[in-house]
């Protein structure tokens, strides 16, 4: 007869036994660098393929070619405007407004984030103000400013910082707001307070936070800056895909549609090689 031995049971809480703990496993450099060149080699091909996908569908019929233009027909296109310089002046007009508004709303945001985070005062004045004004479409307020300061730059200006303002304040005061116990423990007992925490604790532990409402807020520049461009200015990529559309010029039209994604997508990775650099410790939790 086989005698069966039954499983060891777990020590007892007054036994004396104590879990033992192993080190962590060390991170493995090459590892972590193998998926980064993959994560990139994806993001860089990626649109590449997509393109490859569209221009089949048009071919096969599957896409009308009265309304989708094959990717093909829109390089030529592009060419063609790049030769004249039409391109380039609706880029750098789109690209101008759009960073500018986007530099004035994140500043703005990042600023009174931190104050509303760290000053119950600032807070009480700055929440009921925001909780009020935030559901309002930010595109709705370009007639009251183009009442205000007329067509041109200035209205594309603050219509575009208004709205990444929302989206910076909101996400930084979170960030702040959120800072790890122990990091405010440490600075407790190294009596770290004023200024001197806002540099070495609040602002790099929220800066993860921050970016990734950069990210957001960045997309939402560029959809704000195209859709003012269709009435308050005559240049920029959101005026040429009107004026494209107004004439049934498909080709054109697509071809501004294209250009104003490129912008947001090398945009998106500009803003992610900053983050890396100004947030080095988390490349490893991020892969």
């Amino acid at each position: 007869m086989t005698r069966v031995n039954a499983a060891p049971a777990p020590p007892s809480e007054g036994s004396g036994l104590r879990e033992v703990a192993y080190p962590a496993k060390p991170l493995d450099l090459r590892l972590v660098a193998r998926r980064y060149r993959r994560t990139q080699y994806v993001n860089l091909v990626m649109p590449f393929v997509l393109l490859a996908l569209w221009q089949v569908l048009v071919e096969s019929g599957a896409l009308d070619q009265r309304f989708f233009s094959a990717p093909t027909a829109i390089v030529r296109t592009l060419w063609k405007m790049a030769g004249d310089g039409a391109l380039w002046t609706a880029i750098g007009a789109t690209g101008q407004r759009a960073l500018v508004g986007f530099v004035i709303g994140a500043v703005a945001g990042a600023l009174i984030g931190v104050a509303s985070a760290r000053s119950w005062i600032v807070r009480a004045v700055v929440n009921p103000i925001v909780a009020a004004t935030y559901p309002v479409p930010k595109i709705a307020l370009l007639p009251v400013l183009l009442l205000i300061f007329g067509t041109g730059d200035t209205s594309i200006y603050l219509v575009v910082a208004i709205s990444v303002f929302y989206v910076v304040l909101m996400n930084t005061v979170a960030g702040v707001s959120n800072i790890p116990m122990i990091f405010q423990d440490v600075a407790r007992t190294l009596d770290v307070r004023g200024f001197r925490y806002l540099r070495t604790i609040a602002i790099p532990g929220a800066l993860p936070v921050i970016f990734a409402s950069l990210r957001t807020s960045w997309g939402i520049a560029l959809v704000i800056d195209v859709a003012a461009e269709f009435t308050s200015s005559d240049t920029g990529l959101g005026r040429m895909i009107l004026n494209s559309w107004q004439v049934f010029d498909i080709d054109s039209m697509y071809a501004g549609l294209v250009v104003t994604a490129l912008l947001g997508w090398l945009s998106f990775l500009v803003i992610d090689l900053l983050e890396r650099l100004l947030i080095p410790w988390r490349r490893g939790v991020e892969r």
